[in-house]
């Protein structure tokens, strides 16, 4: 019946598109011998998607000096509206994690958000904000922004972002740049429908309400039963702007974005005899009662005043609420010698997280454009509470390929665990200076001031307060050669929590500094007219103060580690012919352990030379674009990603993987859209990432169809 329904509904949605067709097809034929007035046919073919040269647009989420990505003296991504409405990506983590480097490291204890970049991973390493604010992460979770349909772009700073937005961004920092306000009327929708009952639908509406007010509404909707038993999903999010221009030189914006999801209980599919078995593919080993829900709400007030060409202030406010819970058994061991599947770690938590802040900022330009200087402070305020039943205690055994889910149950009672409040106060300032011959220096330097106050309510000896104090800065060096290329080298610095959450910092990482990074990176941009667009960057990146073994006492833990990396990333996209275009990119990492001493059995093991877990040497991705009719468009898209290791040991890995997408868009008219997708075409069997120290693989989707109806005008 599933597969009857989704028929009907594809039907349904073709003949909503085509339905101005009928009245012509129904219309009886013209007499043999009265005179036939043909049509013009228009018989060009342009493309259906956009090509996306970057290079000489601005990036704020790289820089907040309204620099070109071309004078930027760093490797940046930008993935535009239109770019994310053709792929289609279902998550946000699968659109950015086609940037070069980028790996998807999501699972549902930290939200599903969680990246890899350059050799560092987690949430502590790549930073996620939106519109320029920063995302605090609680207990390694950030859960919004989720859904690409919200979104007017996503730009990716590669490589240490600490000088913009402070600890957590030794890897990259990822902005999300939510839909804004427009002056002239918008309105488009979409419908779409596919495999295991998925469901999605969008609404974006926009333009002016008014004298010197404009407006912006988008909605989101999806629900789908998943290729799971027993993982339902569903999630609404819609985000809604206002903005007054009083005057020319004054603007303010209100923003109000919202998130109610409940995604994926899927903890991961155990091995069995440490391989995985083809019978347990879509199982789901979570019990029958399981729930993992979100609620995000984020209202923001943005007021620009540009009272000359030169100076622009600008002012933003913000107040975030998150409120997450999840109810679940998320490990799974297999035991040989019973043939049975122990479920442990049953775990109920509630995060209740509030983050206020206020940033004011002031840009100067000289009046001939050869120097400009920012500077600005930022203040954050975050109130969090984390309600749980630790330790954990309780579970079950079960037989894997008989399963009964069962409900949930604990030994170990639900109440108040620890709550925090962290005050955080920065001043920034980054400047841009021309310098003969085409050179430009292009620097940064910011100063954070963190103080954090943790109450343990079960154990007061657990409860501590601790401030940080600490400095990062960038120093860039840009050759433009030519209005179209750009060579260029800058050193920067990033700080890490060691926990990965400063805010929810235990009491045994208390006495700990943050770690600190510093980086080194060359690169070359370029544009070659129309045709083409190159990227190439080449980096090393050293983070010292990790927590390591004293190799003299092992029970004792000391800020003496040290991990780096080094690569080579490298972008193109080449339009050979008009209706042709050819996109990728590609990374190589050396990622190892410098110093790490762990312990096994008692006794200090050295790690050194080794590689990090989840961390694969090489990722690639690939997009070819073909306009093969005036109204038909063909993609294929290709997402590499080589073998990873889930422990620092090096002797568990989980094979590499390449997964391929295809889709077909009809342009039936000037305002509709139907475009088919197959996600994972071959059907690839691959693991995004791993839990129960590697006990326990995510498996990505199966192959899956999808037929969507885009209307605008």
């Amino acid at each position: 019946m599933p597969c009857y329904r989704n028929l009907f509904l594809a039907s349904a949605c073709f003949a909503a598109g085509a339905s101005p067709l009928i009245p012509h097809l129904l219309a009886a034929p013209a007499p043999p011998d009265s005179p036939v007035q043909l049509e013009r046919v228009d018989v060009t073919t342009t493309p259906l998607t956009s090509p996306q040269f970057t290079l000489q647009e601005s990036a704020g989420g790289a820089s907040r000096l309204s620099l070109t990505s071309l004078a930027t003296p760093a490797a940046i991504s930008v993935i535009a509206s239109d770019v994310l409405a053709a792929r289609g990506d279902r998550t946000l983590v699968e659109a950015v994690t086609r940037a070069a480097g980028f790996t998807n490291l999501g699972a549902p204890g930290n939200g599903g958000t969680s990246l890899g970049a350059r050799g560092f991973t987690g949430h502590g390493a790549v930073m996620q904000l939106l519109d320029g604010t920063r995302l605090y992460v609680a207990s390694g979770t950030v859960s919004f922004p989720l859904e690409p349909d919200l979104l007017d772009r996503i730009e990716i700073l590669h490589g240490p972002a600490s000088v913009l937005y402070g600890d957590a961004a030794t890897g990259g920092a990822v902005n999300y740049v939510a839909k804004q306000p427009v002056s002239s009327r918008l309105a488009r929708a979409g419908i779409t429908i596919g495999a295991f009952e998925t469901r999605r639908a969008h609404l974006d509406l926009g333009g002016p309400a008014g004298p010197a007010v404009d407006y912006r509404l988008a909605l989101s909707h999806r629900s789908s039963d998943t290729e799971r038993a027993r993982n339902a999903t569903k999630g609404l999010a819609g985000t809604g702007s206002v903005r007054w221009r009083p005057s020319s030189s004054w603007a303010s914006t209100l923003s109000f974005d919202i998130s109610r999801q409940e995604p994926q209980r899927y903890f991961g599919t155990p091995l069995i005899n440490g391989q995985l078995d083809g019978r347990l593919d879509r199982e789901n080993f979570n019990v029958s009662d399981s729930l993992i829900r979100y609620t995000d709400r984020w209202l923001r007030l943005v007021t620009s005043w540009t009272p000359s060409a030169r100076l622009n202030v600008r002012h933003s406010l913000h107040h975030l609420t998150a409120d997450r819970r999840w109810r679940n058994i998320e490990s799974y061991s297999w035991t040989a010698a019973t043939g049975r599947l122990a479920r442990t770690s049953p775990i109920h938590i509630l995060h209740d997280l509030v983050q206020t802040g206020s940033r004011i900022e002031g840009l100067w330009r000289s009046a001939d454009g050869r120097r400009s200087l920012l500077a600005g402070t930022d203040f954050n305020r975050i109130r969090f509470r984390h309600t749980n039943n630790a330790p954990y205690a309780g579970g079950d055994t079960v037989d894997p390929f008989a399963l009964v889910p069962g409900i949930f149950a604990s030994t170990s009672p639900f109440g108040p665990g620890f709550s925090s409040k962290t005050d955080q106060h920065a001043f920034f300032a980054e400047g841009r200076l021309a310098l003969p011959s085409a050179w430009s220096l292009v620097a940064g330097v910011r100063r954070d001031e963190v103080d954090l106050d943790r109450v343990d309510a079960r154990a007061a000896a657990n409860s501590f307060q601790r401030s940080y104090r600490f400095s990062n800065g960038r120093l860039g060096l840009v050759w433009q050669q030519s209005p179209a290329g750009a060579l260029y080298a800058q050193v920067s610095t990033a700080a890490d929590p060691v926990g990965g959450s400063l805010i929810t910092t235990a009491v045994t990482q208390s006495a700990f500094d943050l770690a600190k990074s510093r980086q080194f990176e060359v690169g070359y941009k370029r544009r070659w007219g129309q045709k083409a667009e190159t990227t190439v960057a080449a980096f090393g990146l050293v983070k010292t103060n990790l927590l390591s073994r004293d190799p003299l006492n092992p029970a004792l833990t000391q800020q003496i580690g040290e991990q780096s990396s080094r690569g080579l990333e490298g972008t193109a996209l080449w339009r050979p012919v008009p209706t042709v275009q050819i996109s990728g990119n590609a990374a190589w990492v050396d990622a190892s352990f410098d110093r790490f001493l762990e312990v096994v059995a008692g006794l200090p093991v050295d790690r050194r030379g080794l590689r990090p877990v989840n961390v694969p040497r090489v990722t690639a991705n690939a997009e070819v674009t073909w306009t093969f009719l005036p109204r038909w468009e063909a993609a294929t898209m290709i997402r590499h990603v080589a073998e990873r290791f889930v422990d620092s040991a090096n002797t568990l890995r989980v094979p590499s993987y390449t997964v391929t997408d295809l889709r077909l868009r009809w342009r039936y008219s000037d305002t509709t859209m139907i475009t088919t997708r197959i996600f994972n075409v071959l059907d690839e069997r691959y693991a995004t990432t791993t839990g129960n120290a590697g006990r326990q693989w995510l498996l990505g989707p199966p192959r899956t169809l999808e037929i969507g109806l885009d209307l605008h005008r």
